[in-house]
This record gives C-alpha cells, structure tokens and sequence, in this order.
C-alpha cells in the first residue's frame, strides 16, 4: 500500500505509514466520500520531473562521417597509348580487308574492259581512302557512344571515354571528340601528349569535347 503523502511503500496491514506517519486508513464510521483516501493503489504521479533526453550519440563514440565521394581514376598517357596502338592494328587489318574488296569490286572489272591501269589504280586507291575514313571514324564514334563506352582498343586496356560527370556521351558529343583530334596531332601531337600531364589526363581533343578517359 503506498502513502498518499509521501508515496512509501508500507506492507498492506499497516495502518500509519513508515514514512511520514500519515494515517494509511480512515477511521472506523469516516466517509470516505468527503474526501481522498490517505492511501492509494499505486504511487502518485509526479509532475515536473522529466527523464534526461537520451543523447544521439551514445557517451564514448564519435560520430562517423560520411565516407568521402570517390574520385575517378583516370586513364594515363601509356595507357591510353597502348588502347591506340590495338586500334591501328584492327584498323590496318580491316583496312587491307576492305582494299582486298576495292579491288575485286572495281579493279578487275575495268582490267577486264581494257582500262589503262595507271587509271586503276588511282581510283582503287581513292574508293580505299574514302571508306577506310568512313570505317575509322564510326568506329570511334559508334562505339564510344555506345553503352561499352569504348572502342576494341580500350575495352582491352580497361578504359572508357565518359563526360564530365562519368556519364555516357552522347553521338554528337563522340562526334565533336572525334574530329577534334585534327588539332590534337597539331604542332607534333602535342594535343595527344597533354594526356600525360594534365590533371584530369585529357588530350586536347577531351577538353575540346569535355570529356574523360578514366578506368573502369
């Protein structure tokens, strides 16, 4: 039985409480009607007093910081070399394929009829020239604009053209990069060695077309 006072605990066949000396009972022929009983059920509420906020961050332990945000690592100058050098070689190799064809297509044919070949040969050489550009450049655009982000030559090295943001570029922007390499082999291909050296390894083209060669 708790003391409607002081709130003790007293056993239940008390009649004055422990603490404060209140009696626990009305007295024999009190109404207790009048008035509240000195002695309740449970302990009375007490007001005003709340429990201490639990703190965020347990005492002891430090709060963790985000993690930073990942810089991309990009592709270096020999790296990238080493992709244009697997290009060529595929290049060259469609390319001797392609003048293979020409010649079957429109070398034979005129020898046949009689034309003089010094004719021939300056029109095998002209027809070769005209689709082997065709070739070189929707190899770089076509598949540097597609979802593997790279050519042969770099899928081999690890590497992938993106914009600014590490996205996906688009045709036209894969264009714009593509024929901006006529300036980067300028002045002794000093638009390619820039890869080397500046600070997010582009060439000169990349900056031209704001884009990056980074690893996957």
């Amino acid at each position: 039985m708790y003391c409607g006072r002081c709130g003790a605990l007293n056993p239940d066949e008390s009649n004055y409480c422990g603490g404060c000396g209140r009696p626990l009972r009305d007295p024999p022929g009190e109404s207790k009607s009048g008035g509240v009983s000195p002695a309740v059920d449970r302990p009375p509420a007490r007001t005003g007093v709340q429990p201490p906020p639990v703190p965020a961050v347990p005492p002891g332990h430090t709060r963790l910081a985000p993690p930073p945000a990942v810089r991309p690592y990009y592709a270096g100058f020999w790296k990238r070399f080493a992709a244009y050098c697997i290009d060529e070689i595929i290049l060259a190799f469609a390319g001797v394929m392609i003048m293979l064809v020409v010649a079957a297509i429109v070398g034979i044919p005129m020898g046949v009829s009689g034309i003089d070949e010094d004719y021939i040969a300056p029109l095998i050489l002209v027809y070769f020239g005209i689709i082997a550009s065709l070739l070189d450049w929707l190899y770089h655009t076509v598949l540097e604009s597609s979802s593997r982000q790279a050519t042969l030559g770099k899928m081999a090295m690890g590497i992938v053209v993106t914009d600014m943001e590490g996205g996906r570029v688009s045709f036209g922007r894969a264009n714009g990069r593509y024929w901006s390499k006529i300036l980067s082999g300028l002045f002794f291909s000093i638009g390619y060695i820039m890869a080397g050296f500046t600070e997010r390894k582009q060439a000169l083209h990349d900056l031209i077309a704001a884009t990056l060669v980074i690893n996957r």
